[in-house]
């Protein structure tokens, strides 16, 4: 197949905290069927996070490949360089000239001070011209150590400006590149196109000038941009963001478990086992973006084939766009209160469609790709929960209220009692559901009992295996709070164990 290798430049860069979104775009000068390049693209692209936006035509797939490019250093610091070299070679060779020069004049010196010595001493009329000489030899010797002062001066300049340029044009060398390569049909001449996908790396990371003064605090926050990825981006208002790259992980609530400590043996030390040699993981092919939805075939199973006709070659995965449903759902937050993880934005829809099999799912939240994950096969009618990113917007936190725990002795057995309160305040812009779990204890001993001795509100969630929640909804700025109490009685002479 033909490629077209196109010229592109960088539209945009969204930075986040731990990578970045670039869009670059490009204008296609012809039509027709053909394979697109845009060479010398970023070191460090995330593959799976590729897309392809087209005014005309249709993309097949769309592949980054990642290579090693010689990036040259600095526009004419090697002349530069050679240039400073052949200026020093010269200053060295005029300082040891300058140096060998003055030994001579001294050796002159010495031998007109003896000539003047030896005429004084034989009373001869001619110690005039002899002192006049010394006069011009010491005026000489003044002037070439001058010189020798300032060569050696300059040398040093041009050794330090050497090694700085030495520095400057070790910037080049082998660094990570890449590009992309489009396959797509139906093409015009004028036709547009947009790549956006995410790099590791750049980001950004906050920075802060403090400033107290008689009890005022003032604080600077500025964003220092940092940017690894060989490829410079220029003329890009960058756009930044707080919120970090990346999937979230929705925990489900697992039971609170107590029971009598028991003392355990401790297991002897054993010596580690070698890993096999040659053990390799094997690496998967990660799947490729396609925008052009198949047509379905009419059967007892559900098939489909593409609209046109495709090259599958080896060692490059082809993804075929199969279809494009659109359910109803919603997106909640959920917060495990007792494990104190961060709160997690997840979403919600039903099924409505045709039978999902199981497969690898790229998750992108609006329109930023945020990580992948497995999806089960899902039927019809299913309901399905995927996790998105962590929910920043929503303040909370969990606190003991009943101060340290209280035992009190009844019949033989000791009581505990705790109380905790739960705080969550919502920073959305809109109204938003929150699930709240916790724990009440569940005992694995018969002489062990708990049990929960109020609640306000009263859990309207209960998972069983002491797993409670409440669903709550709030208002952006709107704070709520959970109360509640839980009470363990147990033989007063035994310790409690998870608790």
């Amino acid at each position: 197949m033909e490629e077209l290798v196109v010229d592109h430049k960088v539209d945009s860069v969204t930075f986040y905290i731990n990578g970045a979104v670039v869009t670059r775009s490009a204008v296609i000068g012809a039509g027709g069927a053909r394979r697109i390049v845009l060479e010398d693209v970023e070191g460090g692209v995330d593959p799976d996070s590729l897309r392809v936006y087209l005014s005309k035509g249709h993309a097949r797939s769309a592949v980054y490949e990642a290579y090693k490019r010689w990036r040259p250093g600095p526009p004419g610091e090697a002349e530069r360089l050679e240039k400073l070299r052949r200026e020093k070679r010269a200053l060295e060779l005029r300082v040891k000239g300058l140096a060998k020069y003055l030994d001579s004049i001294d050796g002159a010196f010495e031998s007109a001070v003896t000539a003047l010595l030896a005429t004084a001493s034989a009373g001869r009329a001619d110690a005039d011209s002899v002192l006049e000489a010394l006069t011009r030899i010491r005026e000489e010797r003044e002037r070439a150590a001058g010189e020798l002062v300032e060569a050696e001066a300059r040398l040093r300049e041009v050794e330090r400006l050497l090694e700085e340029a030495e520095s400057r044009l070790k910037g080049g060398g082998l660094v990570d590149s890449g590009r992309i390569v489009i396959e797509a049909d139906g093409l015009e001449e004028g036709s547009r196109l947009a790549v956006a996908y995410t790099v590791k790396k750049a980001y950004w990371r906050p920075s802060y000038d403090i400033s107290v003064d008689d009890g005022a605090v003032r604080v600077a926050l500025y964003a220092e941009l940092v940017q690894q990825t060989g490829a410079a981006w220029r003329g890009v208002r960058p756009y930044i963001t707080s919120r970090a790259l990346g999937r979230a992980v929705k925990r489900e609530p697992r039971p609170w478990r107590i029971r009598i400590w028991k003392p355990r043996p401790r297991p002897l030390p054993q010596k580690p086992k070698a890993a096999p040699l040659g053990a390799v993981a094997k690496m998967e092919a990660p799947p490729r973006p396609s925008f052009r939805e198949a047509q379905r075939v009419p059967g007892a199973y559900i098939s489909y084939t593409p609209p046109y006709a495709v090259d599958i070659e080896p060692g490059r995965p082809l993804l075929l766009l199969l279809r494009e449903d659109e359910y109803e759902g919603e997106v909640r937050v959920f917060w495990d209160a007792f494990t104190g993880d961060p709160p997690v934005e997840y979403a919600r829809f039903v099924n409505t469609g045709d039978p999902l099999p199981p497969g690898q799912a790229r998750i992108y939240r609006g329109g930023t790709f945020i990580g992948k994950t497995q999806l089960p096969r899902v039927a019809t009618g299913q309901e399905v929960e995927l996790a998105l990113t962590h929910a920043d917007p929503l303040e909370a936190e969990k606190r003991q209220v009943s101060g340290a725990a209280s035992k009190k002795l009844l019949g033989g057995h000791a009581v505990l009692t705790r109380r905790y309160e739960i705080r969550i305040k919502s920073h959305y812009r809109d109204d938003v559901e929150v699930e709240v779990y916790d724990r009440v204890p569940v005992s694995e001993d018969p002489e062990v009992k708990a049990k929960l001795v109020d609640a306000e509100p009263p859990p309207t969630i209960d998972k069983g295996m002491g797993i409670i929640g409440w669903r709550i909804k709030l208002r952006p700025g709107e704070e709520k709070r959970i109360r509640f109490g839980i009470q363990v009685s147990y033989p007063a002479d035994k310790q409690l164990e998870g608790i």
